[in-house]
This record gives C-alpha cells, structure tokens and sequence, in this order.
C-alpha cells in the first residue's frame, strides 16, 4: 500500500502548505508576467485574435 502514500510530503512548505512542483512554477509564473498576461488576454474582445495569441504562444513553448 506503499503507493497511497506516493508523493506524500514531497514539495516545498508553503504558509502551512504542501507546495507542489507544478504549484510552485504557476506561482512563480503569476508573480511575474502571468498578472499582467492574465489581466490583459481577457481584455481582447475579438475571439479569433484570442485563438491567434493561444496558438503563437503554444508554438513558441514547443520551439524552445
């Protein structure tokens, strides 16, 4: 039963909680230019142009 228990206190201690890797890089990513990303994406009222941005972004992740 070993595996229940599979990743259990693993990450960082956080304000009394148990930090994640994956939890750890969305907070590092917010505390710089996701704020300011997720503030502005929902500001551009044309669908297609959010599609666009989506798709450039994705194609710039997978290239690096």
């Amino acid at each position: 039963m070993p595996y229940f228990f599979e990743g259990f206190g693993e990450g960082e201690h956080a304000g009394g909680f148990i930090e994640s890797a994956s939890e750890k890089f969305v907070h590092d990513f917010l505390m710089t230019e996701g704020i300011e990303l997720a503030e502005a994406f929902p500001r551009i009222k044309v669908a297609k142009h959010r599609r666009k941005i989506l798709d450039l972004v994705r194609a710039l992740a997978e290239s690096e």
